[in-house]
């Protein structure tokens, strides 16, 4: 993953389900990488904490490539707020394919209606189909994966 800013900023770095935490100055005008271990992939569909959360006191962008040659490249970052201060991104290296939710805070309510001709999708341990509901609630910096 890369940092830059056009402005000095403190990054606050944390992937809870690895047990990384970062705090950082960057400087001004400049692309910081970090580097992540493997064990921050989700392999299989369920509940985890294998997200990476930045938050800056300023403005800043984050990229990600993805080098591990059995990987997908499916990192994406999405900003959280308007102002793109905070972002949540997450990877799978699963070959059938892999949603992802992540929730920012505690007691997030989520509510997905599937629209997939792939057939019955597993969501945290039930079977749903095309058209159906899901409904269910994450803690803070939790995932969960449906294949």
């Amino acid at each position: 993953m890369y940092i830059a800013s056009r402005y000095v900023s403190k990054v606050f770095i944390t992937s809870p389900g690895i047990g990384f935490n970062q705090t950082n100055t960057k400087p001004p005008k400049t692309t910081t990488p970090v580097t992540f271990p493997d064990s921050v992939m989700s392999t299989s569909a369920g509940f985890s904490h294998k997200v990476v959360y930045v938050e800056a006191g300023q403005l800043v962008s984050v990229y990600v490539m993805v080098r591990n040659e059995h990987t997908s490249d499916d990192f994406q970052p999405l900003p959280i707020s308007d102002d793109a201060n905070d972002f949540w991104l997450h990877h799978t290296n699963l070959e059938n394919g892999l949603f992802i939710i992540a929730a920012l805070e505690d007691n997030t309510r989520i509510e997905v209606q599937l629209k997939t001709s792939a057939g019955a999708v597993p969501v945290g341990g039930r079977s749903y189909s095309i058209g159906q509901k899901v409904s269910f609630e994450l803690g803070k910096l939790q995932t969960l994966g449906a294949t």
